[in-house]
Protein backbone atom coordinates (compact mmCIF):
# COMPACT_ATOMS: atom_id res chain seq x y z
CA UNK A 1 0.00 0.00 0.00
CA UNK A 2 2.86 2.06 0.86
CA UNK A 3 4.17 2.30 -2.82
CA UNK A 4 1.20 2.09 -4.48
CA UNK A 5 0.31 5.35 -2.56
CA UNK A 6 3.80 6.43 -3.12
CA UNK A 7 3.26 6.10 -6.73
CA UNK A 8 0.50 8.06 -6.67
CA UNK A 9 1.64 10.90 -4.18
CA UNK A 10 -1.12 10.47 -2.23
CA UNK A 11 0.73 9.99 1.22
CA UNK A 12 -0.42 12.03 3.76
CA UNK A 13 2.66 14.61 3.27
CA UNK A 14 2.13 18.11 5.29
CA UNK A 15 2.13 19.62 1.06
CA UNK A 16 -0.77 16.86 -0.18
CA UNK A 17 -2.99 17.73 3.34
CA UNK A 18 -2.63 21.39 2.47
CA UNK A 19 -3.26 20.68 -1.29
CA UNK A 20 -6.59 18.57 -0.24
CA UNK A 21 -7.76 22.24 1.50
CA UNK A 22 -6.53 20.66 5.11
CA UNK A 23 -5.20 23.39 7.64
CA UNK A 24 -2.00 22.79 9.29
CA UNK A 25 -0.25 25.32 11.40
CA UNK A 26 3.35 24.32 10.07
CA UNK A 27 3.82 22.93 6.72
CA UNK A 28 7.24 22.12 7.30
CA UNK A 29 9.39 19.08 7.48
CA UNK A 30 8.90 16.70 10.72
CA UNK A 31 12.14 15.49 10.52
CA UNK A 32 14.24 19.46 9.99
CA UNK A 33 12.18 21.73 10.11
CA UNK A 34 13.32 23.57 7.14
CA UNK A 35 11.87 22.91 3.97
CA UNK A 36 7.80 22.47 2.94
CA UNK A 37 7.14 18.67 3.37
CA UNK A 38 7.07 17.21 -0.08
CA UNK A 39 8.05 13.93 -0.98
CA UNK A 40 11.02 14.52 -2.84
CA UNK A 41 12.52 16.81 -0.07
CA UNK A 42 11.24 13.69 2.44
CA UNK A 43 12.78 11.23 0.73
CA UNK A 44 15.32 12.87 -1.21
CA UNK A 45 16.55 16.40 -0.48
CA UNK A 46 16.40 16.54 3.18
CA UNK A 47 19.33 16.68 4.93
CA UNK A 48 18.46 14.26 7.34
CA UNK A 49 17.43 11.89 4.70
CA UNK A 50 20.55 12.68 2.79
CA UNK A 51 22.98 11.32 5.73
CA UNK A 52 21.37 8.19 5.44
CA UNK A 53 21.53 7.63 1.94
CA UNK A 54 25.12 8.58 2.51
CA UNK A 55 25.35 5.50 5.06
CA UNK A 56 24.20 3.04 2.89
CA UNK A 57 26.28 3.86 -0.02
CA UNK A 58 23.93 5.30 -2.20
CA UNK A 59 24.29 8.76 -2.45
CA UNK A 60 25.32 8.83 -5.89
CA UNK A 61 21.75 6.91 -6.45
CA UNK A 62 20.14 9.57 -4.69
CA UNK A 63 21.41 12.46 -6.64
CA UNK A 64 20.35 10.73 -9.55
CA UNK A 65 17.14 10.42 -8.63
CA UNK A 66 16.66 14.37 -7.48
CA UNK A 67 17.29 15.28 -10.84
CA UNK A 68 13.89 13.77 -11.98
CA UNK A 69 10.91 16.23 -12.28
CA UNK A 70 8.29 14.15 -10.99
CA UNK A 71 7.49 11.60 -9.06
CA UNK A 72 6.90 9.08 -11.65
CA UNK A 73 9.96 10.06 -13.49
CA UNK A 74 11.92 8.63 -9.94
CA UNK A 75 10.01 5.06 -9.93
CA UNK A 76 10.86 4.63 -13.63
CA UNK A 77 14.21 5.48 -12.71
CA UNK A 78 14.42 3.20 -9.72
CA UNK A 79 13.30 0.80 -12.35
CA UNK A 80 16.38 0.54 -14.23
CA UNK A 81 18.25 0.01 -10.79
CA UNK A 82 19.47 -3.41 -10.12
CA UNK A 83 17.31 -5.55 -7.62
CA UNK A 84 19.24 -4.88 -4.74
CA UNK A 85 19.47 -1.33 -4.86
CA UNK A 86 15.61 -1.32 -5.65
CA UNK A 87 14.56 -2.95 -2.55
CA UNK A 88 17.02 -1.29 -0.40
CA UNK A 89 15.82 2.46 -1.96
CA UNK A 90 12.02 1.10 -1.33
CA UNK A 91 13.00 -0.39 2.32
CA UNK A 92 14.45 2.79 3.24
CA UNK A 93 11.20 5.31 2.02
CA UNK A 94 9.34 2.92 4.18
CA UNK A 95 11.61 3.06 6.86
CA UNK A 96 11.99 6.67 7.21
CA UNK A 97 7.81 7.29 6.21
CA UNK A 98 7.62 5.22 9.74
CA UNK A 99 10.29 7.19 11.52
CA UNK A 100 8.96 10.53 10.32
CA UNK A 101 5.48 9.20 11.31
CA UNK A 102 7.45 8.36 14.89
CA UNK A 103 9.04 11.72 15.36
CA UNK A 104 5.55 13.53 14.18
CA UNK A 105 4.37 11.91 17.47
CA UNK A 106 6.65 13.20 20.06
CA UNK A 107 9.71 10.19 19.57
CA UNK A 108 12.81 11.14 19.43
CA UNK A 109 14.87 10.82 15.95
CA UNK A 110 17.19 8.35 15.79
CA UNK A 111 20.73 8.75 14.51
CA UNK A 112 21.17 7.90 10.36
CA UNK A 113 23.83 4.62 11.08
CA UNK A 114 21.23 3.15 13.10
CA UNK A 115 18.43 4.00 10.26
CA UNK A 116 20.60 2.21 7.65
CA UNK A 117 20.86 -0.97 9.77
CA UNK A 118 17.33 -0.72 10.17
CA UNK A 119 16.93 -0.70 6.27
CA UNK A 120 19.28 -3.29 5.35
CA UNK A 121 18.04 -5.67 8.00
CA UNK A 122 14.23 -4.92 6.11
CA UNK A 123 15.56 -5.02 2.93
CA UNK A 124 17.67 -8.49 3.32
CA UNK A 125 14.20 -9.84 4.71
CA UNK A 126 12.47 -8.84 1.44
CA UNK A 127 14.99 -10.17 -0.89
CA UNK A 128 15.25 -13.64 1.21
CA UNK A 129 11.30 -13.63 1.10
CA UNK A 130 11.03 -12.84 -2.38
CA UNK A 131 13.67 -15.94 -3.41
CA UNK A 132 12.65 -18.68 -0.72
CA UNK A 133 10.51 -21.36 -2.39
CA UNK A 134 7.19 -21.24 -0.48
CA UNK A 135 5.20 -24.30 -0.44
CA UNK A 136 1.53 -23.01 -0.91
CA UNK A 137 -0.58 -25.35 1.31
CA UNK A 138 -3.83 -26.27 -0.56
CA UNK A 139 -6.74 -27.47 0.99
Amino acid sequence: MFAWRLARDSLALRSNLTGRGMRLENKKCVICGREEEEGAHLFLRCGAVKEVWKEMNLAEVRRNLKRCAATRDVLDELWKLKETQRVEIIALWWTWWNLRNKVREGAAMIHASEVAVRVRILAADCLMFCKSERKIPWP
